[in-house]
């Protein structure tokens, strides 16, 4: 009986949290599409601007920005519904710039000696604890 009454109350809890997470979610859902709107609203004000001041049409950036726009839109709606995709292609971002840093160290004279770069990694990481506020 006190082990039924107690899951219970376990399980009311878990609700609860369950659903404070949820509501935390669809805030922050809701913060991130204001975020989009107004990006895209700047992106247009800066279209407009270039529009209006006769650069764009100089440099050919009303059809770049038509493009880029489109391309974006249809990217960012198939792409986002597939996770998966989603983290292969950052996976495979992050594999590629490691790969090359890790060469550029290797073909850097002073970086090939592995007792300075560790030196310069330490201080690398050092450098972004102390000057920036990632905490």
């Amino acid at each position: 009986m006190i082990t039924t009454q107690t899951s219970l109350e376990k399980l009311q809890l878990e609700e609860e949290e369950l659903a404070r997470e949820t509501e935390l979610i669809k805030k922050m859902e809701q913060r991130i599409a204001a975020d989009e709107k107004r990006i895209l609203h700047e992106e247009k004000m800066v279209e407009s601007t270039l529009k209006a001041s006769g650069i764009a049409g100089d440099l050919g950036m009303t059809t770049i920005f038509g493009r880029t726009q489109k391309l974006r839109n249809i990217f960012i709606k198939r792409v986002s519904k597939h996770k998966f995709i989603t983290t292969l292609l950052v996976t495979t971002g992050i594999v590629l710039v490691w790969r090359g840093i890790w060469h550029l160290a290797d073909e850097t004279p002073i970086l090939s000696i592995a007792a300075v770069s560790f030196v310069v990694g330490i201080l690398i990481l050092w450098v972004i604890d102390r000057f920036t506020e990632l905490r």
